[in-house]
């Protein structure tokens, strides 16, 4: 894929985006939007209404949010049968071991990187 933005890999799919960095959330959204994906959020904290919001296809997840774990948020979103990816500014020695089988990306986040981890999550075909 040449141009993220003339693609529409995403199209039809609400992914949630959980991020309490606001410049990265912006970007996170609009990449989504980009993508043709429907944005959910973003949110910059862990306690989220689940039933309050429409369900996600799939969730983005930065791993601490001002300061507190996202891993709760996380138990209850795999509970609903929502894949997850997480996002950290560290490497994947932070993730408890419970979480260490799941995707994640360092910060910042390339957006084929992005792309193409959110497609293998959503059988979405090969975004690279």
């Amino acid at each position: 894929m040449n141009d993220l933005t003339q693609t529409r890999l995403l199209a039809g799919r609400a992914i949630l985006v959980v991020e309490d960095q606001y410049v990265i959330a912006e970007e996170l959204a609009q990449l989504l939007l980009q993508l043709g994906a429907q944005v959910i959020g973003p949110f910059a904290r862990v306690d989220i209404d689940l039933a309050a919001q429409p369900r996600p296809d799939a969730a983005l997840l930065d791993i601490h949010l001002r300061g507190r774990p996202v891993f709760a948020l996380a138990d209850r979103l795999r509970a609903e049968g929502v894949p997850l990816l997480f996002l950290t500014g560290y490497d994947a020695s932070v993730l408890p071991p419970a979480y260490r089988d799941l995707p994640w990306l360092s910060k910042p986040v390339d957006a084929r990187q992005l792309a193409t981890a959110l497609a293998g999550l959503l059988g979405a075909g090969e975004a690279g």
